[in-house]
């Protein structure tokens, strides 16, 4: 942002980035009461009063801190697309979706997930395995 370069993100990161952080607090709350999954399952966590709060403030969080700041692009997926997302690789269903995204818009990549090492485009990182695939 210090060197006023576009950020943009898609609905399929936020998509994953909301799901992610609610599964965190999910996690968090069974660790600090001492349950465990089948005591209390997520959706129970989501639907209560607890998960719903949380719900509420990472999209507060999404809308104050990601929407004015972040571009906003994205694809409309061909059978095509969907038929090459098909295949068994270090890459899950989403994040093949993002990896053609960043290619077709011409994307850096800032990640720290360590399955987008042998991905062949621009990725910005902190993480080591891929700061060392990037030697």
């Amino acid at each position: 942002m210090r060197q006023n370069n576009t950020l943009a993100t898609d609905f399929i990161v936020i998509s994953e980035t909301l799901n992610r952080v609610i599964r965190i607090e999910y996690q968090k709350y069974l660790y600090e009461r001492n349950l465990k999954d089948d005591d209390y399952k997520f959706k129970e966590y989501r639907d209560s009063s607890d998960g719903k709060e949380v719900l509420n403030d990472i999209h507060t969080i999404v809308k104050s801190k990601i929407l004015t700041k972040f571009s906003i692009i994205g694809k409309t997926f061909q059978k095509s697309d969907i038929e090459t997302f098909l295949s068994v690789d270090s890459l899950d269903f989403s994040d093949k979706a993002i990896l053609s995204l960043c290619k077709e818009s011409n994307c850096i990549l800032l990640t720290n997930d360590k399955d987008f090492a042998e991905s062949d485009i621009e990725i910005l990182t902190s993480h080591p395995v891929l700061l060392k695939n990037n030697e």
